[in-house]
């Protein structure tokens, strides 16, 4: 079968007609917009909150997200998990409200919550039954508004964070993205712990819990979105008075230091001496979640690495009969992204392994992939984008992401036609655009004894020691 995919691939690089008539009777058709997503109603208060509504009256519960436009990018310097933790204080268990313990009003509303953290937002969702939000758009505005942090319960979820990091234990590939992401983004708080480490943990304060809550929850930097079996007409009047209690304020720039693209290739070697077997990523720095480029190379990286029939998963019958597994993957935020190579080989065979994909990267600087490639990856987006709007909480994250990353409110409905109409032209330009051979990062994690001599060949060599406090942890994203 990987013999035929691989002739039927030349053919079509060798052949421009074969390939336009392929793209041509695989192309999508456009979905019409009422396909993927009821209409949204658009709204904003006095003090700057911005609220989506989308009305489905085939749901039994309403679900309500609330998202913060800041994370955990602007904590501060050793003290990481600052946004994590002010976002845990505000639904944590021994809050209480008028008295009664919010879990407990919670329970008595048939609430269902839950809250991520990531570098670029604070992200909250709550679902009830319809009738029970007279009673909880209230008790939501009096949590954003009004928080009740305590000593007591900062220790106690302390303890808590503490424990779970020094339980957690990580697998080797893990182990080499959190080292990978530090290397990519040194300098820049996207290469710190979202959830910090028990070192940054220790060191928050009530205060800096305070001060986060102060600086970052503001109406005016956040977004409130209903999903369900509620009219606009129906929820406004109740959220207009409620959430109309949280204060506008002005808004905190990000004002970092911007990451630099490495000068050459600069290899990290975290040794495992009992490990046969390495993991390993390597990559660069890419474009930010907004960028036009995103889309184009999105599909690039698909088509490069994203299936079993892509170009590096043909790569690896190179190294046969040694098991080789490669995948890529582009990974894009507010500020930046970054676009990696993921591998995982005997540890003998890294160095042989590094230096066909370089080889691989500047070949597909030149010629990235086939027109059938670029309809395949296609095609594939356009078949499960429909999967990412199934549920309320789906449609809330996606429409989360829209206003997060500033993408346009047209996004879901024109997202075929943004698919559809990237050309090969535009792969060819964010492929020379973006991919590197020559300057980029590559964290290997494995026995250092069976590759030292052949990676100092490829790049700067540093090695890393098991114990090395350099391993300190970056949450996945």
């Amino acid at each position: 079968m990987r013999s035929l995919v691989f002739n039927l691939m030349l053919c079509l690089s060798l052949n421009p007609v074969i390939a336009s008539a392929l793209q041509q009777d695989q192309s999508h058709p456009p979905a019409a917009s009422t396909d993927l997503l009821p209409p949204i109603y658009y709204d904003s208060l006095l003090n700057g909150l911005q609220i989506l509504i989308v009305e489905r009256p085939d749901d039994e519960r309403v679900t309500i997200g609330f998202m913060i436009k800041s994370g955990a990018a602007f904590d501060l310097v050793s003290k990481e998990g600052t946004a994590d933790l002010t976002a845990r204080l505000i639904l944590y268990r021994l809050r209480t409200i008028d008295n009664k313990p919010l879990a407990e009003q919670f329970e008595q509303l048939k609430v269902r919550s839950g809250l991520s953290v990531s570098w670029d937002a604070t992200r909250f969702w709550f679902d009830a039954p319809r009738q029970n939000l007279v009673h909880l758009f209230p008790l939501l505005a009096e949590i954003f508004s009004r928080p009740a942090f305590s000593e007591e319960a900062l220790h106690a979820l302390k303890r808590e964070r503490l424990a779970e990091l020094r339980q957690r234990s990580l697998s080797p590939m893990e182990r080499a993205r959190r080292a990978f992401y530090r290397k990519v983004f040194a300098g820049h708080p996207y290469a710190r712990p979202v959830e910090g480490t028990a070192a940054s943990i220790e060191n928050v304060t009530l205060a800096d819990i305070r001060r986060h809550f102060r600086r970052f929850y503001l109406a005016n930097n956040a977004v409130l979105l209903v999903i369900g079996n509620v009219s606009s007409e129906a929820a406004m009047p109740i959220i207009r008075p409620t959430f109309g209690a949280l204060l506008k304020g002005k808004l905190v720039p990000a004002t970092f230091r911007a990451p630099r693209r490495p000068q050459g290739i600069h290899i990290t070697l975290i040794d495992q001496p009992k490990a046969s077997e390495a993991s390993l990523y390597m990559g660069h720095l890419a474009m930010p979640r907004s960028s036009e480029d995103f889309t184009p190379f999105l599909l690039l990286a698909h088509a490069l690495g994203g299936t079993p029939q892509s170009q590096l998963a043909r790569l690896t019958g190179v190294f046969a009969p040694a098991r080789v597994e490669l995948s890529s993957q582009l990974e894009a935020y507010r500020l930046y992204g970054v676009f990696s190579i993921r591998a995982r080989a005997p540890s003998r065979q890294v160095p042989v392994v590094i230096a066909t994909l370089l080889k691989f990267i500047e070949n597909t600087r030149v010629n990235p992939i086939t027109p059938y490639e670029l309809v395949a990856a296609k095609n594939y987006f356009l078949d499960h984008f429909p999967e990412r709007l199934q549920t309320p909480r789906d449609i809330i994250e996606q429409l989360e992401d829209i206003e997060l990353y500033h993408l346009g409110r047209d996004y879901v409905h024109s997202y075929y036609r943004r698919i559809e109409r990237v050309t090969p032209e535009q792969i060819k330009q964010v492929a020379a655009r973006y991919l590197s051979s020559t300057d980029l990062h590559i964290v290997v994690v494995g026995r250092a004894a069976d590759m030292e001599a052949g990676l100092r060949r490829i790049g700067v060599l540093d090695i890393v020691k098991p114990t090395d406090p350099a391993e300190a942890s970056i949450p996945r994203q």
